[in-house]
């Protein structure tokens, strides 16, 4: 009896250190891949400095060396961020789900950012904010969350006042 007992809390334990590992490797790799973003566009940035092409993807799509420039800006910061959640969250048993919510955030900023078709702009800006709100209030149980909840409700509910 004993001994399925301590059979069962070593399979349970070994699942828990999976788990764990397969998130510390979704931090890294996120934060492998941001770098390696904004390592592509600076380099591609400064060797074609003077003379970046245009490319089109019919009416929807729009590259040039503004859409370049703002990508390894928004690559760069998130690199930096994820890198930094990487060790300050570690341990949060969100870590994983922020970590890709902060990839997904900045894939739809380089989406918004390319868009030449209102349409997908729109929606683009739409999965910007879906990502922000999430990243945001990515733990439902803190305490302090039901307290802003009322606070918003009280103040975006109101009457206008004209």
């Amino acid at each position: 009896m004993t001994l399925e007992n301590n059979l069962d809390l070593n399979s349970s334990h070994d699942l828990k250190l999976a788990s764990k590992n397969n998130k510390t490797i979704i931090s890294r790799l996120v934060i492998v891949l941001l770098w390696l973003l904004f390592a592509g566009n600076f380099a591609y940035l400064t060797l074609n400095f003077n003379n970046i092409p245009e490319w089109y993807l019919g009416s929807v799509f729009k590259i040039n060396g503004f859409t370049i420039l703002i990508w390894t800006t928004v690559t760069f910061f998130s690199a930096i961020v994820s890198s930094y959640a990487g060790k300050y969250l570690k341990g949060f048993r969100y870590h994983s789900r922020f970590m890709i919510l902060c990839f997904g955030f900045t894939l739809s900023v380089i989406l918004l950012v390319m868009s030449n078709y209102i349409l997908l702009l729109l929606f683009s800006w739409l999965i910007m904010g879906i990502f922000m709100s999430r990243l945001i209030g990515i733990d439902k149980t803190w305490g302090k969350l039901g307290k802003l909840q009322r606070l918003r409700k009280n103040t975006f509910s109101r009457e206008p006042p004209f």
